[in-house]
This record gives structure tokens, sequence and C-alpha cells, in this order.
């Protein structure tokens, strides 16, 4: 008996590495605990796994985001209403935004899983921030914009970021995902083309603790959310910072992962 409680655990343990987070788009979200704002003041990447409901879903859809009280600093990245990538960033009322030209999806159907990345690079002083996106490793448009590099380093907000939506201060989601997060990780670098490639990894995750041939910045990651627990709500974080997710709304554990 003790030998097949044994083997329950370990089969559980291997359920548990095929969950991910599903939000219905009603005000479902992750609260990440924390604000990520010494981060976001200099070069930053954000990135994970999703799989949208819908691909062209009519409404703009955000993955991560948050909005501060004044309205003057904000960060956040989904999908637009036309499906096209967007990532969006204001600091001390300085916009800098990027999207992708086409959404690459082909209908109003289930996207499957795609991997993402935003990354900013803060070029210092009067100069611009450089802002990209990725999909499953991949460069699909980049700008320098108009977001000074003092401005860029004068983020500041007491509201933490979330994941399913952007954070408005308050209970309210704007812009609520409709689908399913997974390997949600934030880093205090801008990662170059290799790492993201090497992240993607041909559509199969692995753990980001850890450097893994090209990918070698294991060591800048400031949040890491695996999604794997499949039970109560929350989420534990990875990395060294231990900022553990919550739930908010009523987001639930699914059977689905990259």
């Amino acid at each position: 008996r003790l030998k097949g409680l044994g083997n329950s655990l370990i089969n559980m343990s291997r359920i548990n590495l095929f969950m991910t987070v599903a939000f219905d788009g009603s005000g479902d979200y992750l609260n990440l605990g924390t604000s990520f704002q010494s981060t976001i003041r200099g070069n930053f990447t954000i990135m994970g796994w999703v799989n949208f409901d819908d691909q062209t879903p009519g409404t703009d859809q955000l993955i991560f985001g948050s909005i501060n009280s004044s309205s003057e600093d904000k960060i956040y990245g989904g999908l637009l209403n036309t499906g096209a990538w967007y990532f969006y960033f204001e600091s001390n009322n300085d916009v800098a935004n990027v999207a992708t030209i086409a959404s690459g999806f082909s209908g109003n159907t289930a996207s499957g899983w795609y991997h993402f990345a935003c990354r900013a690079i803060n070029n210092g002083g009067s100069n611009a921030t450089d802002m990209s996106i990725y999909v499953n490793g991949v460069l699909k448009h980049a700008v320098t914009v108009g977001l000074t590099g003092t401005n860029h380093a004068a983020f500041t907000t007491s509201d933490n970021l979330w994941i399913g939506g952007a954070n408005l201060g308050t209970t309210a989601v704007i812009s609520p995902l409709t689908g399913k997060m997974n390997d949600f990780a934030i880093f205090s670098s801008a990662l170059d083309t290799a790492n993201i490639l090497k992240i993607y990894n041909n559509g199969s995750p692995f753990d980001l603790t850890s450097d893994n041939g090209t990918y070698n910045t294991s060591g800048d990651l400031v949040g890491y959310w695996k999604m794997e627990e499949g039970q109560g709500t929350t989420v534990a974080d990875s990395s060294t910072n231990s900022n553990t997710a919550s739930f908010g709304g009523n987001p639930q554990w699914a059977f689905s992962t990259p």
C-alpha cells in the first residue's frame, strides 16, 4: 500500500506538469504580488505562452498589464481586436508602443499555443526607447519610439502587475483575456534573439531557472510562474524573488500546455 501511495503521488506530480490556468474573459486575473517598478525602469523582457480562445477576438485582450491611479504610467501587452500583437508602455506621460502589422492568424478559431516576448531597452537620457515583439522566437516588429530614457526610468506605480488583463488599481480588469496562460516570465534585461529563440525551443518549454544552450540569462529572471500546481488559488514564483501570484475573479485550472 505504501508503494501504491508513492506511485499515486508521483503520478499526480506528473499530471500537474500538464496543467495551466484558463481565463474566461469575465474578469479573471492573476495578481503577481508586486509592480516590478524597478525592473520596468531599465531594460526588461516580459514573456510567456498563451492560447487565445479566439484568434481575432473583436475586442482587445490583454495578457498582462497595470495602469496606475494617475493613468500616466502604464504597461500592457496582448492582442488587439484585429488579432495583431500589441505592446504598450507609458511612463511619466511619455508613450511608447509597438504592434505587429498583421495578426498572422487565419480566422475566428482557437489559436493553439504561442510564445510571445515583449522587450524594452532604455537607451538613457533623451534617447528613445527600443520596443520589440517576438512571436514563437521570431522578431515580428521593432521600433525606436519617442519615450525618452529619462521618462522611461521614471516609471512609478504602486499597482501590482496582473496576468489575464490590466490592473486598473482596483478589482477592475481592463480588456480581460479569454484563453489560457503558461510559463509567464519577467527578466531584468533585454534578451537577444538567440535567447528568445532558445526559450521558444520549437514549441517545447523548459525550466528557465537554469541556463540551457544559447539561453544564458537565467540570472536575470525576476519572476517566473510555471502554473503547474493544478489546484488551489495561488501560483508559485519559481524565481528567487518568491512573488506568489493569487487568483482574482475565477480563473480555472485546465489540462493543456504547449
